[in-house]
Formats: C-alpha cells, structure tokens, sequence
C-alpha cells in the first residue's frame, strides 16, 4: 500500500482499478476504521462532491453511470477496507 501527501496528512492512495475522475482525491488515513453506508444523495457539483466523499470520507468512487437524456448521472462509491482496496476487481453494474 502506498501512501501520499494531502495537506500534510498521510493519506492512502485510491486503488488503480478504481474509477479516476475529476474530484477524486487519496483517502484521508483518518478515516481508517470507519465505516460509512449510504443508498443516494442527491449533488449539485459532482467534482466537489467526490473530493469529499473520496479525500475526506475515505471512499472509492467505483463506477459511474451516465444518463445524458435525462439528465442525471449516478457515481457509486464505497468504503473499502484495505484488503478490500488491495483486491479490488471493478465488475459492471
């Protein structure tokens, strides 16, 4: 596991399988040990709400789901743990 600088608190590096996207930040190494669950929120600015829910939060963002004609996107994230980071294999939704 490697670990970042991120306004000089370690942090842990989001898996390269993950989603990598604008806004997608290192998670946080505070929040190892937490667990955070949630179904949907809706966002106005996805790019502000990913850099807190992945570099505050300590989530992975893992698939993104767009729908242009209705004018939606969906991003799911999740709090891995960190054998969960190290084997991640991304499957489709």
């Amino acid at each position: 596991m490697s670990t970042s600088s991120n306004n000089n608190n370690d942090a842990i590096d989001q898996p390269a399988s993950s989603v990598n996207t604008d806004g997608v930040q290192p998670i946080s190494s505070q929040t190892t040990g937490f667990t955070f669950n949630h179904t949907m929120l809706r966002v106005k600015d996805p790019v502000k709400s990913l850099e807190f829910y992945t570099g505050v939060l300590g989530m992975t963002l893992l698939a993104v789901k767009k729908f242009p004609d209705m004018g939606f996107d969906l991003y799911f994230l999740a709090k891995l743990t960190e054998s969960e980071r190290e084997n991640l294999q991304l499957a489709m939704i």
